[in-house]
């Protein structure tokens, strides 16, 4: 764990083709899609973080051989914050070294985030983002997408109203061709329609349906079973034929919300796994598959996709090969090495629902819902100064006041302590169900620090653990005020019930 002090407003790096969206002039090209781009301008400016361009993106634009453009830019850059002497980091340097003046601006750019000049750098660029993924993994989730920039400001300064999205299992004919949804993915695959009406309609195909407020379709998977050894894969496993999000509902994680219940069916019906097809371009799926445990098979298909594979069901011997995060990533949720340190911590009403929306038994009176909900990867705050916490932990989060028992089961991914608001929100990224507000107030405006834990949702528990029970085992003798380690007969009983 590192601690880190003080407070201050976020920086978000952009890169030049985000700048050209914001600051378009007639014959300039739109490379970004302006209104997410103009609503994320609008939120950092409105909560008072900063957006800059590092000197190197500016000096490109105005190498720009066309005089009215570059006079325009000229102008436009004076609104922005400029990061100037910005070392250039040794891993970077050598990454990128290419020799073109592309991969001189962009290790310029990636090493603003290994000098912490910026938070965030955010960019349409899906090689950029690759590129900085492979070299520095560790700066991974600080190198955002536009939509994920403004998945993380509205998990920051959060709109009420919004009821939760809801997971809907429908048979294919009763979904629309006409719906937008299928618009792009009829750019990929031109006999799109036909495929659908026959194997999908007529075939009577389950998919999952996560509906838009407007009546259109905001995410959907088409599901397949399949029993066969195609492309080398297990027999008995379910293919995601489809995995889209309508354009209109990115940053609200509805594409892990989609994986988490296949995830969820394939172990309720014995399956081995999840297989799914996708081309090379869509970078962001990949990276998100990836990090949920998906794994390249090496085999591509006739169209020239690449064939990903999600086993649910640990082979001999993975929980020797695999630290307790690892073995959860590739082979959970539910997949659990039980081997590890427990903790117990105790989690407000108000806390719980935000986290783990699907425990909550009256939907209809959410205030508003919170993105980072809809996934399996998930962020909690502390004021506890528990240092024993450490990746692969299990962590059982007991809710306090009303129903007084465990009901959700998480693995540690990985931990921080810091009393620096801002660096809390950079680290849980676009995981946190906390408000800014609330940061600064578990912060007490920087002055105390705070436990941050990122983590995987392993196990809802139905019915929960009761306070009473969890005594009579020997889990707690008193209600949690803090977090607490299980040892002993309380930790062996936790094991048993978790082995079942």
């Amino acid at each position: 764990m590192s601690t880190v002090p003080s407070d201050r407003s976020l920086t978000f790096l952009i890169d030049s083709n985000i700048f050209i969206t914001l600051e378009p002039i007639i014959d300039a090209p739109r490379t970004e899609p302006f209104s997410l781009a103009a609503g994320f301008v609008r939120t950092v400016h409105r909560h008072g973080h900063r957006i800059a361009l590092h000197e190197r993106s500016r000096d490109d634009l105005l190498r720009d051989a066309d005089d009215e453009r570059r006079s325009h830019r000229l102008r436009v850059l004076q609104k922005y914050l400029v990061l100037q002497d910005v070392p250039v980091s040794d891993r970077f340097a050598a990454a990128f070294s290419g020799g073109s003046e592309n991969d001189i601006v962009d290790g310029a750019i990636a090493s603003s985030l290994d000098a912490n000049a910026a938070d965030f750098l955010v960019t349409e660029d899906k090689r950029l983002r690759r590129r900085i993924a492979h070299v520095a993994a560790d700066l991974e989730e600080r190198v955002l997408s536009l939509a994920g920039a403004v998945e993380l400001l509205d998990a920051l300064y959060p709109e009420p109203g919004q009821p939760p999205p809801r997971v809907e299992r429908k048979k294919c004919y009763r979904l629309a061709l006409t719906d937008p949804i299928f618009d792009s993915i009829r750019a990929d695959y031109a006999a799109f329609d036909v495929w659908f009406t026959q194997n999908c309609q007529r075939g009577h195909r389950d998919a999952f349906v996560v509906g838009g407020t407007d009546g259109t379709i905001a995410a959907l998977c088409i599901l397949k079973d399949e029993d066969d050894d195609e492309h080398g894969l297990p027999r008995r496993r379910m293919k995601l034929c489809t995995l889209k999000v309508a354009e209109a509902a990115r940053g609200q994680r509805l594409g892990e919300l989609l994986v988490k219940a296949a995830l969820l069916d394939a172990i309720d019906r014995g399956l081995s796994g999840l297989s799914l097809t996708v081309y090379d371009k869509h970078t962001d799926l990949i990276s998100m598959l990836t990090d949920l445990g998906f794994v390249d098979t090496g085999e591509t298909t006739s169209l020239g996709e690449r064939v990903l594979f999600r086993s649910v069901i640990p082979p001999s011997g993975a929980e020797l090969e695999f630290d307790g995060f690892e073995f959860n990533r590739r082979y959970g949720p539910h997949a659990l090495r039980l081997d590890v340190p427990i903790h117990i911590l105790p989690i407000q009403p108000r806390w719980e629902e935000r986290l783990f929306p699907e425990g909550r038994e009256q939907e209809e009176l959410f205030s508003h819902y919170y993105a980072c909900g809809n996934g399996i990867r998930k962020a909690y705050l502390s004021q506890a100064r528990s240092r024993s916490v450490a990746p692969g932990d299990l962590l059982l989060f007991y809710r306090s006041w009303d129903y007084r028992a465990v009901r959700f089961v998480a693995v540690v991914e990985d931990a921080i302590t810091s009393a620096d608001a801002q660096t809390i929100a950079a680290f849980v990224s676009t995981r946190t169900v906390y408000r800014a507000e609330d940061i600064h107030a578990m912060t007490e405006n920087g002055s105390r620090e705070v436990l941050v834990i990122r983590m995987r949702q392993a196990r809802q528990l139905e019915p929960g653990w009761s306070f009473s029970r969890l005594v009579q085992e020997g889990v707690l003798s008193a209600a949690p005020q803090r977090i607490q380690s299980v040892s002993g007969e309380g930790a062996e009983w936790v094991r048993s019930q978790l082995a079942g």
